[in-house]
């Protein structure tokens, strides 16, 4: 494709997602069976079955790179994946060939096509991933990648789905839209014209212009974009079907395809001191209402991005029962030293983490793997 094209001028099958720059090649190593099994042990719900192969499938797999690790570093994994843009899928089989996975495969289709066409990717899975994709999508294809999920995850299947959320992006929501505009009207390639789009808000920015300055977490967006790297900034900010979504407006579609509410994938989400402010935990955790929570939540945090777990059917337990999920899960280290004074940003503030506590639990780590005991 020429500078001078852009994704519009070569027909409509982009619909309305930008396809004339590959996506960057991002590992998401939370993405693994192991991780997502501890997410429902966290929750109370039992971890994936090891007993028998398991079927992992991702829909927007993008340049397939954490389908490859997946499937790298699970064997007993039959790993698929999609995406209908035929740049993306040459890439990923590039990298499933020059890898050596036979556990790994792609195909090129929509959301459409795989919602309605079972011979496209396994008949059944046990774990449907759907990430950097939901919130980016019309809301047709919303319904396609609900409609695979309930047409395809096994019963005690897990769905994980990452969207982003209004109560972080709400001013932002314009400003996007402005820098889509600007590009469409620029009519060259997304990366090339986008640097001028991004300067043109600035411009307003510098201006005066009274929708400035954002929200906290949105003008944090903007102050980093001219950093970013360009391929990630036009496919985050000039989808014209891109639209934040809140929980309830997730969690009821997931309803729909039978899965019901698990966990975040972060563990610190797990955890209300990390992600709100003193003050605010007892107002959180005070409903017993899961959708009126997270909603609170989100707007204690200004969330900006959820990354969700969801099961299809809730599998009961009793303490004996998740006191043994507990104890078989496995710590491993990943031989990287404690450093004095070391900090972690959470939603609710820096953390300083204590010499006396971690510096002998790595070391342990160092030598060998832990139980939770």
């Amino acid at each position: 494709m020429s500078p001078a094209m852009s994704s519009k001028s070569v027909g409509g099958w982009h619909d309305g997602y930008v396809v004339d720059v590959p996506y960057i090649e991002p590992i998401t190593p939370d993405l693994c069976p192991a991780w997502l099994s501890m997410v429902c042990v966290l929750n109370g719900q039992p971890p994936l079955p090891i007993d028998r192969p398991l079927v992992w499938a991702e829909l927007g797999s993008g340049s397939g790179v954490s389908a490859c690790m997946v499937a790298a570093a699970n064997e007993n994994l039959e790993v698929w994946g999609c995406d209908f843009n035929p740049a993306h899928v040459e890439r990923s089989r590039e990298l499933a060939r020059s890898s050596a996975l036979s556990n790994c495969s792609f195909d090129e289709a929509s959301f459409e096509q795989v919602a309605n066409d079972p011979s496209i990717g396994p008949a059944e899975v046990d774990i449907v991933i759907v990430h950097g994709v939901y919130s980016w999508v019309s809301a047709a294809n919303q319904r396609h990648i609900m409609e695979f999920i309930r047409r395809r995850l096994r019963p005690a299947g897990l769905a994980y789905v990452s969207y982003e959320v209004p109560t972080g992006w709400a001013s932002m929501v314009p400003v996007s839209e402005a820098m889509r505009l600007h590009v469409e009207a620029d009519g060259r390639r997304s990366d090339l014209a986008f640097p001028d789009a991004l300067a043109s808000i600035q411009r307003l920015e510098a201006g005066g212009a009274q929708c400035f300055p954002l929200g906290p977490n949105e003008q944090h967006q903007l102050d980093n974009l001219p950093d970013a790297d360009v391929r990630y900034a036009v496919h985050e900010y000039l989808g014209s079907h891109f639209g934040p979504l809140m929980f309830d407006q997730v969690a009821d579609s997931m309803a729909g395809a039978r899965c019901s509410f698990v966990g975040s994938l972060d563990p610190v989400d797990h955890v209300p001191n990390f992600w709100v402010g003193p003050g605010l935990e007892e107002l959180v955790q005070g409903t017993g209402d899961t959708v009126l929570r997270e909603m609170i939540r989100d707007l204690a945090g200004q969330q900006a991005l959820r990354r969700d777990l969801f099961r299809r059917g809730m599998a009961p337990s009793s303490f004996p029962q998740r006191e043994k999920w507990w104890n078989d899960l496995t710590i491993v280290g990943l031989g990287k030293e404690f450093v004095e004074g070391a900090t972690v940003q959470l939603p609710a503030g820096e953390a300083a983490l204590e010499l006396d506590f971690y510096e002998p639990l790595v070391a342990e780590l160092h030598k060998r793997p832990l139980s939770v005991a």
